[in-house]
């Protein structure tokens, strides 16, 4: 019992010596220039080959790179993450390509022109308006959840979440979690 004490209480000593430790370490200062303020179209993460605008890209660029409305962002041999709006990221596969539509928060339009493309959507709000154009057909993303999209055989796939594809002039359909759906405008 008394060993448990005296280990308890040395283990203590070393937590509460932990703070005035660390405050006499110089602080460490960054070797590249900190990242913007997180904005919708930021560029996220950059592996391999990816072009802004036909303007090669590089990882050091992520974080301060933002895709405008009009954009193109593409990757080569290379994979790329792009903030739609906080708690929404979509991540593009090798040889694909997006336009950037609408960058804003309430109104959030991206069309897949080449390749293929993922979304997850960690937190969405009522006046979140996200919207995927993939074939020439617009599918919202409406719940939480993760999505797919290929415009090399244009279909909206639905993993877990719930999605609206339209189908005709103000009708939409709905595609379910664990369910795809075949664009064709």
């Amino acid at each position: 019992m008394k060993l448990k004490l005296m280990i308890i209480g040395l283990l203590g000593l070393g937590l509460s010596g932990a703070p005035a430790f660390a405050a006499d370490v110089p602080a460490q200062t960054p070797a590249q220039t900190p990242a913007q303020p997180a904005r919708p179209g930021t560029v996220n993460y950059v592996e391999g080959t990816a072009y802004l605008d036909g303007q090669p890209l590089n990882s050091n660029q992520a974080g301060n790179t933002a895709v405008e409305a009009g954009q193109e962002f593409s990757t080569a041999k290379g994979r790329a993450e792009i903030l739609l709006t906080p708690g929404v990221f979509l991540r593009l596969d090798d040889d694909s390509t997006i336009k950037m539509i609408s960058p804003d928060l309430t109104l959030t339009q991206v069309e897949l022109e080449k390749g293929r493309a993922g979304i997850e959507v960690d937190e969405i709000h009522d006046q979140n308006h996200l919207q995927v154009i993939d074939a020439g057909v617009t599918t919202r993303l409406n719940k939480n959840g993760y999505y797919e999209f290929d415009a090399n055989n244009p279909t909206a796939m639905v993993f877990k979440g719930e999605a609206h594809t339209q189908v005709a002039e103000g009708k939409w359909r709905k595609i379910k979690g664990d369910h795809e759906l075949l664009l064709t405008g």
